[in-house]
């Protein structure tokens, strides 16, 4: 019974230690920043990209690419065609 215990245990900290490890390396240094604009709820998301200092050439270099995505209204609509 302890063999089961401690098999579990070890697993499930190997599983949440290989988790943190992943997760630390990938959100540490983004390729850029996703700007999602939700300025008018009628027409589709616009979407801008803005790539890191580093640019295009850091890229090519990495087998996984993660960016930092902000969700934002940038434009507001004119509020004066309400009566």
């Amino acid at each position: 019974m302890f063999w089961i215990i401690f098999c579990t245990c070890a697993f499930l900290f190997g599983v949440l230690f290989g988790f943190l490890i992943y997760y630390v390396r990938l959100n540490r240094h983004p390729s850029g920043i996703l700007r999602v604009d939700r300025s008018f709820p009628d027409e589709p998301l616009t979407m801008f990209l803005e790539l890191a200092q580093k640019g295009v050439s850091d890229l090519d270099k990495k087998r996984v690419i993660t960016f930092k995505i902000i969700f934002d209204s940038y434009l507001k609509p004119d509020g004066d065609d309400k009566k």
